[in-house]
């Protein structure tokens, strides 16, 4: 019922006016809502938090939904580990060193990094009893949220450094 309430007018304006007296930002569509607190203030989650492999694999898991197509009716096209371990030797291939603790476990760190998107919202895992490889629907959150990457000052110009602010820096660079 709280659907069909917030999408009529009376609802929809109530719950704004709320949203707004709270310091939240709404951005409203026809068949979901995106809320966030741009202060922080009321937000318990602070993602990513810190350097570590696993955020710095959700970031770049976050950056390569984000950019995915979705399927031909709109909707998110859902992502099975196989992709993102394909993601994560792209990666690698560009950053040997990086992720250098998981070696031939590229698997395991895919996990971590989806894992890390579930807690975040922007996945939802697919029942195990149904699929017998891990498998993570997007959620509208994905193309809400962009990751931008910037090349770090110092470097040298020809190289493609454009992961550097995601992950460890080359040897060489600060």
């Amino acid at each position: 019922m709280a659907d069909d309430y917030l999408q009529s007018s009376t609802g929809r304006n109530r719950a704004l006016t709320v949203l707004h007296a709270l310091g939240l930002v709404a951005t409203v569509r026809r068949d979901w809502w995106q809320v966030s607190d741009p202060s922080g203030l009321g937000s318990a989650l602070d993602f990513p938090h810190g350097r570590r492999n696993e955020r710095q694999a959700a970031l770049a898991l976050l950056r390569h939904l984000s950019t995915r197509k979705p399927t031909f009716d709109g909707r998110e096209r859902v992502v099975a580990i196989e992709e993102i371990v394909t993601l994560f030797e792209q990666v690698r291939e560009n950053l040997p060193r990086w992720a250098a603790a998981y070696g031939g476990q590229l698997r395991a760190l895919a996990k971590a990094a989806a894992n890390g998107l579930v807690d975040a919202g922007f996945l939802v895992a697919e029942p195990a009893e149904n699929v017998p490889e891990p498998r993570w629907q997007p959620t509208p959150a994905v193309r809400m949220w962009r990751v931008r990457l910037h090349t770090a000052p110092g470097t040298n110009s020809e190289q493609k450094m454009d992961t550097l602010i995601l992950f460890d820096a080359l040897e060489g660079t600060v």
